[in-house]
């Protein structure tokens, strides 16, 4: 009687297992690549270029993921969040380094004593507590309306399409380029100014930045 009763406790135990496992078996962990490139881009306060970023984990919230990155700029650490799309939310500052994760939350090792920082399903709050110090979220920069990033017009020279293309970008201290999927808005100066197609982003470019085709398409275009 006895076995079969532990029979039973065993198979529902391994049932609870099961289920929790399967919350996430059909969601794929679209985990963001290139995570320092998509913060070079945005620029601002989301990024500094002394700042190294690693990643910690993806935390399984309901029946997503959400990304969390790791950065340090002195004296502060960053908690670095995108969602599974994958895109970038923001950050939250910390006085100590994230160490992992587990079920909504991101977890820390503070004086021997595992803290944790929680995510629900509406994502990152406006303000949490991250392992005893109280962050407010710096979100990502809003994307411009749908309506507003239809900037595709034909150039004024030769009748080209503007459109969204691959640009190859060489920043200061980099020696390979970055591609950007971009579209042109503006020429001023030794400056155009592109929108990145994925977060609608307008960056400001040197010239020289970019690379030789990029000065063709430009020409193209009548710029």
């Amino acid at each position: 009687m006895k076995t079969m009763i532990r029979s039973t406790a065993r198979i529902a135990l391994v049932a609870v297992v099961a289920t929790a496992l399967s919350a996430h078996a059909g969601e794929k962990k679209n985990k963001p690549r290139k995570v320092e490139d998509i913060l070079e881009q945005i620029g601002g306060e989301h990024w500094n270029e002394d700042m190294k970023v690693s990643f910690v984990g993806s935390v399984p919230v309901g029946e997503t993921f959400y990304h969390v990155f790791s950065g340090y700029v002195d004296p502060v650490y960053r908690i670095i969040i995108f969602d599974n799309k994958p895109e970038y939310l923001g950050y939250y500052e910390s006085q100590y380094e994230p160490t992992g994760t587990e079920e909504e939350a991101v977890t820390f090792y503070v004086a021997g004593v595992t803290r944790k920082m929680t995510l629900g399903s509406g994502g990152p709050a406006k303000s949490t507590d991250v392992a005893g110090y109280n962050s407010k979220f710096v979100k990502a920069p809003e994307k411009p309306a749908p309506a507003q990033a239809a900037a595709a017009k034909p150039g004024t020279a030769t009748g080209v399409a503007v459109e969204y293309r691959e640009w190859n970008i060489t920043l200061k201290g980099r020696d390979k380029p970055i591609p950007v999927r971009a579209i042109f808005i503006q020429k001023k100066g030794n400056k155009v100014t592109l929108k990145d197609e994925k977060r609608g982003v307008e960056n400001d470019f040197e010239l020289s930045t970019l690379s030789k085709e990029d000065l063709e398409y430009l020409k193209s275009i009548g710029q």
